[in-house]
């Protein structure tokens, strides 16, 4: 009984608290489904469209085969060679191509898929040529399709679902309408203009002629950069920028040097240019004559200034002389400076001059190893391509006669068409669950709210904390008299 008395005490502390926090809950379940609704309007939408194709398996005459050949054939069942016959077609890089083309021709199918009056078409599918501005869109499109597409049997049924995705609903069902009508002239041209067998050799060589040309190329690309490996090159040209760099750094100092040298000689009197740089004129020869003259006449003065006082005739003649030295010292030394400082500054702008006819030879190979780089990965491509054809080629050789006596027909079962509704974001799914998750976040917050409080909300809980009888309680109510909601008061 007291059990039962205690359950009862406890659901009633949890209506109380939520009924009492009831704004809150209903505030974060009502923000979380406004973030729902505003997340399906701003996330980019993906749209589904799809198509179905029924395969209709032909009657097969058991008498091609021999008589000790094994056969299976399930009755209102496609055989697994012709399965995977629809399957390589739907998900062929050459289809894949003509949707591609077709699309970047406003919706028309190149002329080679083109179906005559009769239901063949007029030649067998080839790669058809594309314009070179718009070539790289048209593989790039292609590319993209075959990512996109997603090829499915539907169990234990002759019918192929095939799906293709995208945000854009209207071109998305350009796409899929163009892959539904190509594929059936495609697969026109493979089996019944000119045979599997055909349309492989044709494939063959078309990737034989493709891998020979780029190879061609390639080989003209190594031509200009020469009979040099081009990393090789690319190493020596850089250490010659860097070796070309640490001596422009050099000259640059020893050029503020020299500058700053020569500022400060033009500061100087004639007298003190003697005594200035004289690390770099003690090996000069002009220098170290001038020296000596100076030298001699300062000399001669002396000796005459025992004779003779300051300012007589013959000291002032001296003295002009003494000066005359010294405007010639300090014009020779300026002289140097300047001749230093253009060798040096003709020196810097050789250097700047080949570091950038290298820097020009570096981009140059560049550009080479680039377009090298990417006629190798196209050679490798059609190199691929030729030897899955050429081995498709035998293979299609040794199945040629089965082929030609069970080839199937299909047609499509369902329409091609795009959903309404983008299959993300969902609406249908998104708010219900982000109203649940608010449901259970606001609960979370109520409760723990209510734990955090250190208040008594029913007299039982005064009672049981405090020992103390509640001899009556009474609601709060608010400034105008209203009873609050799940409040009370002991």
């Amino acid at each position: 009984m007291a059990q039962k008395h205690e359950l009862s005490d406890t659901l009633r502390f949890l209506l109380t608290v939520l009924f009492a926090r009831a704004r809150l809950v209903l505030a974060t379940t009502a923000f979380c489904v406004v973030g729902a609704i505003l997340a399906c309007a701003v996330l980019p939408k993906t749209y589904v469209g799809d198509f179905s194709i029924l395969i209709k398996s032909p009657e097969i005459d058991r008498s091609i085969f021999g008589e000790n050949a094994d056969v299976v054939v399930k009755p209102g069942r496609v055989q697994a060679n012709t399965l995977s016959d629809e399957f390589e077609i739907l998900t062929s890089p050459g289809l894949a191509q003509v949707v591609a083309e077709a699309y970047h021709n406003d919706g028309h199918l190149p002329d080679h898929l083109q179906i005559k009056p009769g239901g063949a078409s007029d030649a067998t599918p080839a790669v058809s040529e594309v314009p070179a501005a718009g070539a790289q869109q048209v593989n790039r499109l292609a590319g993209i399709l075959r990512e996109k597409l997603e090829v499915t049997p539907v169990r234990e049924s002759d019918v192929i679902h095939v799906r293709l995705s995208g945000s854009n609903r209207e071109e998305l069902d350009r796409l899929v309408k163009l892959y539904a009508a190509a594929y059936q002239r495609y697969r026109a041209g493979i089996w019944f203009d000119a045979g599997a067998l055909r349309f492989f050799q044709d494939q063959a060589a078309s990737s034989l002629a493709a891998w020979k040309k780029c190879l061609a190329a390639l080989q003209e690309t190594r031509k200009e950069a020469g009979d040099l490996d081009p990393a090789v090159e690319r190493a020596r040209l850089e250490q010659i920028v860097s070796e070309y760099q640490r001596t422009l750094n050099d000259l640059e100092t020893s050029i503020a040097a020299d500058s700053s040298a020569y500022e400060t000689l033009l500061s100087l009197d004639p007298a003190q240019a003697v005594t200035f740089l004289t690390e770099e004129t003690n090996d000069n020869r002009l220098f170290w004559q001038l020296s000596e003259e100076i030298a001699k006449a300062k000399a001669h003065r002396h000796e005459l200034a025992k004779n003779h006082a300051d300012g007589s005739i013959i000291l002032s003649k001296v003295d002009r002389e003494l000066e005359a030295f010294y405007r010639d010292y300090k014009s020779q030394l300026g002289q140097m400076l300047r001749n230093d400082l253009s060798r040096l500054s003709a020196r810097r702008d050789a250097l700047l001059s080949n570091t950038r006819s290298i820097r020009s030879r570096l981009s140059q190979l560049g550009e080479t190893e680039h377009r090298a780089a990417v006629l190798q990965q196209d050679a490798d491509l059609y190199r691929d391509q030729y030897n899955m054809y050429s081995a498709k080629v035998l293979e299609m050789s040794a199945l040629n006669n089965m082929r030609a006596a069970s080839t199937s027909s299909v047609s499509i079962l369902s329409p091609p068409r795009v959903g309404i509704r983008p299959i993300w974001p969902d609406p249908r799914l998104l708010i219900p669950l982000a109203g649940f998750l608010g449901l259970i976040l606001g609960l979370v917050v109520a409760a723990l709210s209510s734990l955090l409080n250190g208040s008594f909300s029913l007299p039982e809980e005064v009672t049981r904390e405090l020992g103390i009888p509640v001899v009556a309680s009474f609601p709060e109510l608010d400034d105008q008299g209203t009873l609050r909601a799940g409040s009370g008061a002991a």
